[in-house]
């Protein structure tokens, strides 16, 4: 991970509570959980135009493809060796040892089944992107280009009952133990205006924000196609960030030239149905209060 400290570089540490606590929101230093399909890469491509902040794209990949708790199948079915040192806690230990400003986007889903007090990391402030699951859902449809067989529909199912549950595990852990209601922002508020929600989640959680961020050249980022994330398997990455990479500003879609909810729903597959009803209520619960520009107030 670019601009990571290296293990060898920090003091090990283990079994060590989560330190921020109630009305505690340590400025500069953000995390962002996203729910897969949310247009998170794309926020997260706006947040690096700005020089002024470090940035770190989803560094528990790393463990994933890498550590011993991670993809044991997968490294042997592609040759890739393990590393002991790339754990879920030795890299919360070296997010924990970046500067500010500092905002790392990761995702929930990596998380199945990890004691979440041993890899979240600690003096980061917390912040969640989400978006209704009807919208996840015709997302992993596009992305997958899923034909309407029964295996396809599951395992798009799946996919979508994994990514919001898994979030909304994380969310309520940050919310309960740690006594602080995250910061939530909606990808359709994106959406709708990517300025005005960019500058209010960058005054709200302390990192500087610059016009800068929304414009770019297209093409690849290094820093990313660079990274442990990429590295053992580029084209397996490459296909879902095509569409960032080919841009060149966040796309703009006002709430009122957006698809409802409703048309979305009767596109879906019976199977992904199901799956957007049973997980609308975690939704719901993490969009209550969500961040928004003042003049901004939409269902979703």
């Amino acid at each position: 991970m670019p601009g990571i400290p290296t293990h060898s570089e920090i003091k090990p540490e283990t079994g060590k509570m989560c330190k921020q606590v109630a009305n505690e929101r340590p400025e500069g230093r953000v995390l962002l959980w996203s729910i897969h399909r949310s247009l998170s890469t794309a926020f997260h491509r706006c947040i690096l135009q700005n020089s002024a902040i470090e940035t770190v794209q989803e560094p528990m990949h790393e463990a994933l493809w890498f550590g011993p708790e991670g993809f044991t199948n997968l490294r042997k079915q592609h040759g890739i060796t393990e590393k002991p040192e790339s754990t879920f806690n030795n890299i919360k230990l070296r997010l924990e040892a970046l500067p500010s400003p500092v905002f790392v986007k990761d995702m929930p889903g990596y998380l199945v089944g990890k004691d979440l007090d041993l890899v979240i990391p600690d003096t980061f402030q917390h912040t969640f992107m989400i978006r209704h699951p009807a919208r996840v859902a015709r997302s992993y449809l596009k992305a997958y280009n899923i034909t309407e067989t029964d295996t396809a529909e599951a395992d798009a199912a799946g996919g979508v009952s994994w990514t919001i549950s898994q979030t909304y595990r994380v969310y309520q852990h940050i919310k309960d133990k740690m006594g602080v209601k995250p910061i939530v922002i909606d990808a359709s508020d994106f959406q709708d205006d990517p300025k005005a929600l960019l500058q209010t989640y960058c005054d709200a959680v302390g990192l500087p924000y610059d016009d800068k961020m929304l414009h770019w050249q297209p093409g690849p980022v290094d820093k990313w196609v660079q990274s442990p994330m990429w590295l053992p398997k580029p084209e397996l990455m490459e296909p879902w960030y095509k569409a960032v990479f080919a841009s060149c500003e966040p796309i703009c879609t006002p709430h009122g030239q957006q698809d409802t909810i409703e048309s979305i729903m009767e596109t879906l597959p019976d199977a992904l149905k199901v799956v957007v009803k049973e997980q609308e209520a975690a939704y719901y619960d993490m969009a209550e209060g969500r961040l928004m520009p003042s003049y901004t107030k939409h269902d979703q």
